[in-house]
Formats: C-alpha cells, sequence, structure tokens
C-alpha cells in the first residue's frame, strides 16, 4: 500500500511530472507563493516558455517578469553593468525585493550545460557571499561571491548580469511612471520603484539596461 501511495504522489506533484529544464517555472512558482499566489507549473509553463537550445523549451526572464506583472506584481527585467552586479542584488536584498537570477547552468566546461542558462532565486546575500534557493533540486547553493560572478557571465544562453525584480507595491498612475514601448505598445511601468530611482542610472550606477516584458525590447 505504501508504495502504491509513494507512486500516486510522484505521478502528481507537479514537482515530479514537470517538464524538462522548468527551472524557470519553479523558481517563479516559489516567488509568487511569497506573495499568496498559488501556482502550479502546469499553470504557468507555457506562457513563460519558448524553444531554446537543442529545441528544449525553456523559460524567458521576460516572460517570467510578465506572469508576474500580470498576476499583481511590480516587477522589472534589469541587466547590471559587470562591475556593480553585486551591487545591483545588495540593492533589491536590502529594499525586501523578491529576486530570480538568470545565470549560467554551470561553469564546467565538460558539460553541455555550459552553454545553458539557468534560474535560481535569491535568498541571501552579504559582502562576500550568496545563497540561491534552487527548487530544480531542492536546496539551497551556497557560493562566494567570485564563484557566482563566474557563474553570472554571459553565455549562449544568458545576457549576463539579468534578473527579475518583484515586489507587492502598488501600482502607480501617471506619466512619470508609465510609458509605451515603442517596439509593441507594451505597458511600460517603471516599478519597482526603487530600481529606477536616477541614481542607479548614471554611468558609475549599478544597472544598465531594463527589458520590455512585452517584447523583450532592451532600453537604457
Amino acid at each position: 500500500m505504501s508504495n502504491l501511495i509513494d507512486k500516486f504522489v510522484h505521478a502528481t506533484n507537479p514537482l515530479h511530472a514537470r517538464p524538462p529544464r522548468a527551472c524557470g517555472g519553479l523558481t517563479l512558482i516559489k516567488v509568487l507563493s511569497r506573495y499568496g499566489i498559488e501556482r502550479s507549473i502546469h499553470d504557468v509553463w507555457p506562457h513563460i516558455s519558448r524553444p531554446g537550445l537543442r529545441g528544449q523549451r525553456c523559460a524567458r526572464s521576460f516572460l517570467i517578469g510578465k506572469y508576474a506583472a500580470d498576476s499583481g506584481l511590480s516587477a522589472a527585467v534589469i541587466q547590471c553593468h559587470r562591475a556593480t552586479a553585486w551591487a545591483g542584488l545588495m540593492t533589491c536584498a536590502s529594499n525586501g525585493l523578491q529576486v530570480i537570477i538568470n545565470h549560467r547552468a554551470t561553469n564546467d566546461g565538460t558539460s553541455d550545460a555550459v552553454r545553458e542558462g539557468h534560474f535560481t532565486v535569491l535568498n541571501a546575500i552579504s559582502h562576500d557571499s550568496i545563497e540561491l534557493d534552487d527548487p530544480t533540486v531542492g536546496k539551497i547553493r551556497r557560493l562566494s561571491r567570485q564563484s557566482f560572478m563566474d557563474l553570472w557571465q554571459p553565455n549562449y544562453e544568458t545576457a549576463g548580469f539579468v534578473f527579475i525584480a518583484m515586489s507587492a507595491e502598488a501600482r502607480v498612475d501617471g506619466s512619470q511612471n508609465i510609458a509605451s514601448c515603442p517596439r509593441c505598445g507594451s505597458e511600460i511601468r517603471f516599478q519597482p520603484r526603487v530600481l529606477f530611482d536616477p541614481l542607479h542610472w548614471h554611468p558609475g550606477g549599478c544597472f544598465k539596461r531594463f527589458f520590455c516584458l512585452g517584447c523583450d525590447a532592451a532600453f537604457c
């Protein structure tokens, strides 16, 4: 009887009955749940994934941000300057934002996965180390600052130094807070507001560019 129950749980648990390369969906589900929004991998996957390396579907950062925004959260996809990327993550953490980070799956040059991207959730960060919640494997990964920065470099699937930040702050209307994407016409909201403080966008600031959640166009 116990074996039968175990088989049933395994077959019906979304964490087991998940599509390949579902890291983007699983990180999104984890962050949404922290805001009381419950979703399964089957709810989010069709909306956030596109064909990727070797034809497998994988999540895209801008679509993760769009799903979060459509779920009522403030969301932004941002790329940091290389030199100030660590400070960008610390800014998010110190302001209570939830952050999904897009980085290399591995730096192991002997693995095919070295060309792939991966998504994890920022759990904690200090001056010299970081904790990443990786729901794909169900554990916290603790890395030194240097090890993580090496992992956060661009590769075939990732632009490098990109994260998706989310918050539950109320949406703010007004011309200073909303624009339209010149490529696709989608609404662009400059929220979470703390990330769009001009302080972060001057040449020595943390952030390099942000992306439209409708079409992935980049702006700086």
